[in-house]
């Protein structure tokens, strides 16, 4: 399937991401590929997101029987993000490489796995906050459990939905590597019936601050 320019229009969302190929492979009819050329835009509420890639390939492989995925991946090379929101300078993401993955969790009910990789990030927060100006490399692996129920609600109202089933986000490891520079971090969140934010972190560090 190809597409000249794909977009999607929800109420809570609107994404467009340009020309759009998508693969079927007849030997393998429930592994799905796709390659978008960009750029992206993407409106949710007062928050817009503008993209740029030199690669962009997306991996979906559904599982046999209910079509659900089992596993997804995104791969971006030479991504570069700025994030916009009212009230507050727009945050920009460069990296050379990134990489995520997202699966049910065999052992966990309504509990997703998803790991996320970036070689060669610049982000002028991490160098205000560990100090430097060398790129990183970031990796994060994270599980969020009532994660199940995902049908197409505004955002606001499928975070209440979570939070009201108890859904929980545990951060199983954060390893951030910045020159001499070493940050890891573990932890676990919830949301409380305040709606504020609830939980505990772990964090190591070495070789902080300086130039």
């Amino acid at each position: 399937i190809r597409c000249a320019d794909f977009s999607i229009d929800r109420p809570d969302i609107r994404a467009s991401v340009g020309r759009l190929t998508v693969v079927n492979q007849l030997y393998n009819p429930r592994h799905i590929i796709a390659e978008a050329s960009g750029p992206l835009r993407l409106q949710a509420d007062t928050t817009t997101v503008e993209g740029r890639w030199k690669l962009l390939q997306a991996s979906v492989v559904l599982a046999a029987g209910d079509g659900f995925p089992d596993r997804v991946s995104l791969l971006a090379e030479e991504p570069n993000v700025s994030i916009g929101m009212p009230y507050s300078p727009p945050i920009d993401l460069v990296s050379r490489r990134f990489e995520s993955h997202l699966r049910p969790d065999p052992d966990r009910r309504d509990t997703f796995d998803l790991a996320l990789s970036s070689r060669g990030a610049v982000l002028p927060a991490l160098d205000t906050l560990i100090g430097g100006t060398e790129t990183a490399d970031i990796d994060v692996a994270l599980n969020v459990t009532e994660g199940n129920d995902l049908p197409a609600r505004p955002i606001p109202a499928e975070l209440e939905r979570w939070r009201a089933a108890g859904g929980r986000l545990d951060l199983t490891r954060l390893g951030i590597v910045k020159g001499a520079r070493r940050l890891e971090a573990k932890g676990s969140f919830r949301i409380d019936e305040a709606h504020r934010p609830e939980g505990q972190f772990e964090m190591s560090a070495a070789n902080l601050g300086g130039a």
